[in-house]
Parts: structure tokens; C-alpha cells; sequence
């Protein structure tokens, strides 16, 4: 009885995260009702209620996912380059191959509604880089923010401009470019396509 009882929960959840993940794909999150999810996912409100509180704690259900997903990427390369930086170009590389592998993490990082649940991945992703190794720490924390707003917006804002202009850019090219712009500015990148 209770390997049924678990296979009917699997399905449950397996039904609400695939109907959540059907609408943020297409909709705003303000259209996202508890409601419209439950029609979506043939399961009835209460059901949703015994697994989660709300729509707020199935994105962040979504969240903490796409986080651990990024994370275990990260794991398999070389964050620390040297003792004084980021291996920008590993983590860069990871950033650029993991997202855009995945429309849905696409439309959490580059849609204008979704940005706000992408900036608490964002977060969640640096924290945990950061607990590891932080070539920074011996600044004060009002220089490290300015320096860790850069490496993440900027790298955030690269990766939107090259899903909205449809990726015409080739994977490798743009990991290359956007790596030289975070390593060494404008003025390195000038150099590197000099050559």
C-alpha cells in the first residue's frame, strides 16, 4: 500500500511541477494562480495544498533546483585562479553552457518578470562560491560588492543580449568574448580581437 501511495504522490508532484514549468514558460507570474495550476495539472486544490503552501514555495522549490543544478556544474571545474581571482573563464563557461541548455532557466534569467526569482538564484550561487573561495575577502565589503555586482550583472546582461539577439553568435565565440570582456574590460577584449 505504501509503494502505491508513493508512486501517487511521484505523479502528483510530477503533474504540478511540469504544469508550473508549462506556465512560467509562457506566462507572467501574476497569471499564475493556484487555480489555473491545478486545472493545468488535473489535481485538486487541496492535493496542491498537502504539498505545498503556496505558488511562492513552488518557485521556490524551482529555485533552489536550478541553483544545485548550477552548483554541481560548477563543482566539476576550477573556480580559484590563482590566489588573488576568479577563474572567470571556467565559470563563465559553466554559466553560458548550463543556462542556455534550458529554456525555462532562459526565461527566469532574461524575462524582465522572472528576473527577480533569477536574482535569488543568482544569490544562492554566489554565496555558496563564495563560502568556498573568495579571492576578495581581504577588501572591504563595500568594494567586494561593487566588484561581485560586476562579475554578475554584467555576465547576466551579456548572456540576455545574446539569447535576444537568437544566439547568433556561436556558443564557443561568445564564451570566449564575454570571458576576455569579464577578465580584462573593454581595452583586453580590444586586444584579444586584434590578434
Amino acid at each position: 500500500m505504501a509503494e502505491k501511495t508513493d508512486l501517487r504522490i511521484t505523479k502528483t508532484l510530477k503533474a504540478i511541477r511540469t504544469a508550473f514549468k508549462e506556465m512560467v514558460l509562457t506566462l507572467k507570474p501574476a497569471e499564475i494562480t493556484v487555480k489555473e495550476l491545478t486545472e493545468r495539472a488535473a489535481v485538486n486544490r487541496k492535493t496542491f495544498y498537502l504539498h505545498y503552501d503556496s505558488i511562492e514555495a513552488l518557485y521556490e522549490e524551482f529555485i533552489r533546483s536550478v541553483a544545485d543544478g548550477f552548483g554541481r556544474e560548477l563543482a566539476k571545474t576550477t573556480v580559484q585562479f590563482g590566489a588573488g581571482a576568479f577563474n572567470m573563464p571556467n565559470i563563465n563557461r559553466v554559466f553560458f553552457t548550463y543556462y542556455s541548455g534550458d529554456a525555462l532557466a532562459e526565461r527566469l534569467i532574461c524575462n524582465p518578470h522572472y528576473r527577480s526569482y533569477f536574482n535569488r538564484v543568482a544569490a544562492l550561487t554566489l554565496q555558496r562560491t563564495l563560502d568556498e573561495f573568495n579571492p576578495y575577502r581581504h577588501l572591504p565589503q563595500a568594494e567586494q560588492n561593487i566588484i561581485f555586482t560586476f562579475l554578475c550583472e554584467a555576465s547576466v546582461d551579456m548572456f540576455c543580449k545574446w539569447v535576444e539577439d537568437g544566439k547568433q553568435i556561436p556558443p564557443e565565440r561568445v564564451i570566449e568574448m564575454t570571458s576576455e570582456l569579464l577578465m580584462h574590460g573593454q581595452l583586453g577584449f580590444a586586444k584579444m580581437a586584434a590578434k
